[in-house]
């Protein structure tokens, strides 16, 4: 279950910064994504003001194609539960502005800072 959830981890990494890149294409940005840059000031609660169908689009990509897709009928719901889990903290994390030397969230690989997330927010 942990080499699963270790993978889907990349898988949805992956996907989720193709997509989240695909959103801040001029033609779709001011349509779906600038909901969510409406605040440039880090609260963590903030995380998950998204537009409806960027909530859509990550759901069907991430739990629904992503690991499914790669792992078929061996993809535990506990493992998505996990995954799920673990991302939702981590959204939460950067979005707080703070970052934390010994914040946990910094062992898992490919996790951006709160700092560079800050900056995202503002350029």
């Amino acid at each position: 279950m942990f080499i699963h959830l270790i993978f889907l981890m990349l898988v949805e990494d992956f996907l989720f910064f193709f997509s989240h890149y695909a959103f801040h294409h001029p033609a779709v940005y001011r349509y779906i994504h600038k909901v969510h840059h409406e605040y440039r000031f880090g609260v963590s609660i903030l995380a998950e003001y998204d537009d409806y169908r960027e909530i859509a689009l990550y759901f069907v990509l991430n739990l629904l194609v992503g690991g499914p897709t790669f792992l078929g009928g061996k993809l535990h719901m506990v493992t998505s539960f996990m995954l799920l889990m673990i991302r939702t903290a981590h959204n939460i994390d950067h979005h707080t502005g703070y970052d934390f030397s010994w914040n946990p969230m910094k062992v898992i690989p490919m996790i951006c800072s709160a700092d560079y997330h800050q900056f995202h927010h503002t350029d």
